[in-house]
């Protein structure tokens, strides 16, 4: 079995804010005994080309591996990291919405990561009216299977600030 490295360069930025760890604020991802699609490589080797800092290369690997496989929620997800490093707020928030609706059920990690994509993306650059309702979905969905990253997730909430003006 092998384990999908995902995501880490979001997930980094996102506690690196916090000043947490991962563990506070996401579940833990499953095992998988499946073969990786060719799909699932490309999503990796975008997850690779992100954390170099290379994000329109991982962009382009991610939109190859949405391609190859339209419902592989990996590509949507990596897509929506790489948007988000190039600023590309709403087409993030949508990629990672994209995301969710195609992790499996089953998938509580994969389909939370999402959630909290769209959500921090949004509180990122001040829009707190989009990202609380979605912290809140995500607080809502994790909470019973891990309650420090529901009030993680609630904090954030409560925090949530638009940008200051300058005169």
């Amino acid at each position: 079995m092998t384990t999908r490295l995902i995501g880490i360069a979001s997930l980094l930025s996102t506690f690196t804010l916090l000043g947490g760890s991962p563990a506070h604020a996401q579940l833990a991802p499953l095992k998988q005994a499946v073969a990786p699609s060719a799909a699932d490589g490309l999503a990796s080797e975008s997850i690779q080309a992100e954390l170099t800092g290379n994000h329109e290369k991982a962009l382009q690997l991610a939109n190859d591996a949405i391609k190859a496989d339209p419902k592989n929620p990996w590509g949507h997800y990596d897509g929506g990291d790489a948007l988000e490093s190039l600023k590309r707020v709403d087409d993030a928030a949508s990629a990672f919405r994209q995301a969710e609706q195609y992790f499996s059920d089953g998938d509580v990690w994969g389909k939370s990561i999402a959630i909290w994509g769209q959500a921090n993306v949004l509180r990122q650059v001040g829009r707190c009216q989009d990202a609380i309702p979605i912290y809140e979905r995500y607080a809502s969905f994790v909470e019973k299977l891990d309650p420090d990253a529901a009030a993680l997730a609630r904090t954030y909430e409560k925090s949530c600030a638009p940008p200051s003006k300058s005169h």
